[in-house]
């Protein structure tokens, strides 16, 4: 039988702290976690996607870019979601959308899960703290198999620079 630690993943605000989701892992250490669902991301993915971070983690453990992969809505304790993220080529009058078709290029976001290498496809969505509304505190995306382009899901990327543990 393995044995692991149960974590709760809160948001990171003071006047908040809303639970967020339970996370099992098998070490924690300061600053980091350990569990199966944990991908990294390209460096540049906490600008891409507007994402928030907490600055005291970032100075203490530099950009880790680090989520938490989960693979349902209803794993979360408390989770927001925002509607569709709105492109600039869905909407042809608005100039200044959050992103645009260029950002939302994801060929260079693979990552290792599961004996696989999947690929972001679009971000469609961002998640927010359920209580306070702050965030971006991660998205949801369509990602797909490298080796089997047929072969997809929509995840949540839940960043771990964006909540306490």
């Amino acid at each position: 039988m393995d044995t692991y630690e149960v974590k709760k993943a809160r948001c990171s605000f003071d006047v908040c702290k809303c639970a967020i989701i339970d996370v099992r892992n098998e070490n924690f250490t300061e600053g980091q976690i350990s569990n199966k669902d944990v991908v990294t991301l390209t460096p540049d993915v906490y600008n891409k996607y507007n994402l928030m971070q907490i600055r005291e983690k970032v100075d203490k453990y530099g950009t880790q870019n680090k989520f938490l992969l989960v693979k349902d809505v209803w794993d979360f304790d408390n989770i927001g979601v925002t509607k569709d993220i709105a492109y600039q080529s869905d909407l042809s009058n608005l100039e200044n959308s959050i992103l645009t078709d260029k950002n939302n290029k994801n060929d260079n976001i693979s990552f290792p899960y599961e004996d696989t290498t999947w690929r972001i496809k679009k971000v469609v969505k961002y998640l927010s703290c359920a209580d306070c509304d702050k965030g971006p505190i991660g998205f949801i995306a369509q990602v797909e198999d490298s080796n089997n382009k047929a072969l997809q899901h929509n995840v949540h990327f839940l960043s771990l620079h964006s909540i306490d543990l």
